[in-house]
């Protein structure tokens, strides 16, 4: 079967923007500020989910077909209407509106992509997610707040 998600991938950009993010807000005379740093690491989220995409181009018309691949992967893994329910913020879950593939699909953001990045790895390298990451991401939905 041809490999529809590449998790080879280094998901680096969330590192990277905290580890800015925190030099922004500790350091003074740096060369960069806060905005410099969402729009460098947007870029370099953007440049990251395409390559785990295996794609060149965001409108690509292969991303629903991935999408799916990925939901039905991790959905033998996963109850998503459980992870839902650590969802704090009213924005997200309205979005979400009680839609397992809304979350999932939502998963795919600047915030959370480089957790399901992970998710997929796990499902689809050792065809299972470790408990800790689960509670990473309940944790990271649980604390996303108006």
């Amino acid at each position: 079967m041809e490999k529809f998600y590449n998790y080879d991938i280094e998901v680096k950009y969330m590192n990277i923007y905290n580890d800015l993010i925190k030099k922004c807000n500790t350091e003074d005379n740096l060369e960069y500020n806060s905005e410099d740093v969402i729009n460098i690491c947007d870029d370099l989220f953007r440049h990251e989910i395409l390559l785990s995409f295996g794609i060149d181009d965001i409108d690509d018309d292969k991303i629903p077909k991935i999408l799916e691949q990925a939901y039905d992967t991790t959905n033998k893994y996963i109850d998503w209407n459980d992870i839902a329910k650590h969802i704090n913020d009213a924005r997200i879950k309205l979005v979400v509106n009680d839609d397992s593939k809304n979350l999932f699909y939502l998963l795919f953001s600047f915030d959370y992509f480089y957790l399901i990045h992970k998710i997929l790895k796990e499902c689809l390298v050792n065809e299972k997610i470790n408990e800790t990451t689960l509670e990473e991401l309940k944790y990271k939905l649980s604390c996303e707040s108006n």
